[in-house]
């Protein structure tokens, strides 16, 4: 009785989204067209304006935002909400300083966090919960206009280049790219300007990906913006196909005699890095190293495994099927059979050619090494196991 009380839209909008055949079922995005949002949106339309970034808000979808503008909407916003993110953090911005200016965050004395009485069966009294560990739906508005004066001398072409031809027009334009071009690698990483030129080209090139593999191979050679570095790694070590299906199907939960050791491994050695060292990423740790394990039967876990895992995690923290499916890829074409159970001839071959290119480049340290009877067996191991990710 309740549903058919309804009003008509909400009643057909239930209707559709409980349909049983998932061909008639709409999509999300087609869920978003309906008529029940399109008279509610126009109520809850946020404007942008030259001072700060606002969003249109769905009502019940707040995760969904999409940028407008009152009267033209700027070319930057095109861009994704990732890339917008990272440029105006290249250009000065700090979301824990815009939160303290809107009061989300506030600082106080240690002392006033300590509880007045604790009894023996942990019971605390005294201790005011902080404000920062309760639920804000408020929306805190972003300035860009920073980042509007950084980007403003950059021409409307460079945000759409041409990755087949380059016209005349474009050509021109990328003097400056050039000069910052020879700059030292820090300097270019923090650079606005150059950064955008590299995350548009980056972007488009990612999404002609396997077409556009020699060109991002090219390109990678120059640097990599750190917000795709993850995606170049997929894509230089040719990671295609279903992956997250793939993931999926690897039984993570089921114990294996492994575990023990991978959970020994992971704290000992990754406390370098807060998101590494956290208890998501210690989690995201133990499942992307048993995915690998049980998916690779005929290989063991030797230590080291962990390290040559932790890059690839750093990169897509949010995508645990990218991590695995580079980490899978990765091992066969560099660490051929070196996590075999009887891995003493393949060591020892890798051992034998770095003596010989040793010998090669240096020959007075070859000399002095093997005078000393300072083998490689006594410290480059570790450096093939980890493939330099650590050692």
């Amino acid at each position: 009785m309740v549903f058919q009380e309804l009003p008509p839209e909400l009643h057909d909008f239930i209707s559709k989204c409980l349909s049983i055949s998932p061909c008639e079922r709409p999509t999300p995005h087609q869920l978003l067209q309906h008529t029940l949002f399109q008279d509610l949106c126009e109520a809850d339309t946020i404007t942008h304006t030259s001072e700060e970034m606002k969003y249109q808000v769905f009502p019940g979808f707040q995760s969904r935002r999409i940028p407008v503008t009152k009267n033209t909407k700027h070319p930057l916003f095109e861009r994704s909400l990732q890339e917008l993110y990272y440029l105006w953090h290249l250009a000065g911005g700090d979301v824990q300083a815009e939160l303290r200016k809107q009061g989300l965050i506030r600082t106080k004395a240690p002392i006033l966090s300590i509880p007045k009485l604790v009894l023996l069966e942990g019971t605390v009294f005294g201790q005011v919960r902080d404000q920062t560990s309760m639920l804000d739906l408020r929306v805190v508005p972003i300035p860009l206009d920073t980042l509007y004066q950084r980007l403003a001398h950059i021409p409307l072409t460079s945000y759409y280049p041409l990755v087949e031809t380059k016209s005349e027009i474009i050509a021109k334009g990328d003097g400056e790219q050039l000069e910052a071009a020879s700059l030292p690698l820090v300097i270019r990483e923090r650079d606005t300007g150059y950064q955008f030129h590299r995350v548009v080209l980056y972007d488009r090139l990612i999404k002609g990906y396997p077409y556009k593999k020699a060109a991002i191979l090219k390109e990678a050679h120059k640097d990599i913006p750190p917000l795709y570095r993850g995606n170049i790694w997929a894509a230089l070590l040719e990671v295609d196909g279903d992956i997250d299906g793939n993931y999926v199907a690897v039984d993570k939960e089921t114990p294996t005699h492994t575990d023990r050791q991978i959970e020994v491994d992971i704290p000992r050695c990754h406390q370098y890095d807060e998101l590494l060292s956290s208890y998501e990423g210690h989690r995201k740790f133990k499942r992307v190293l048993k995915a690998w394990v049980v998916s690779h039967p005929q290989y063991v876990y030797w230590q080291g495994l962990d390290s040559l895992c932790a890059p690839f995690l750093y990169l897509n923290f949010n995508s645990e099927a990218q991590a695995f499916a580079c980490l899978s890829a990765f091992i066969p074409k560099y660490l051929h059979n070196f996590f075999l159970k009887d891995n003493t001839a393949v060591i020892q071959e890798y051992l034998a050619k770095f003596s010989h290119l040793i010998a090669f480049h240096d020959p007075a340290l070859a000399n002095h090494l093997a005078g000393i009877s300072f083998i490689p067996e006594l410290f480059a191991i570790p450096w093939f196991l980890t493939m330099f990710s650590r050692k």
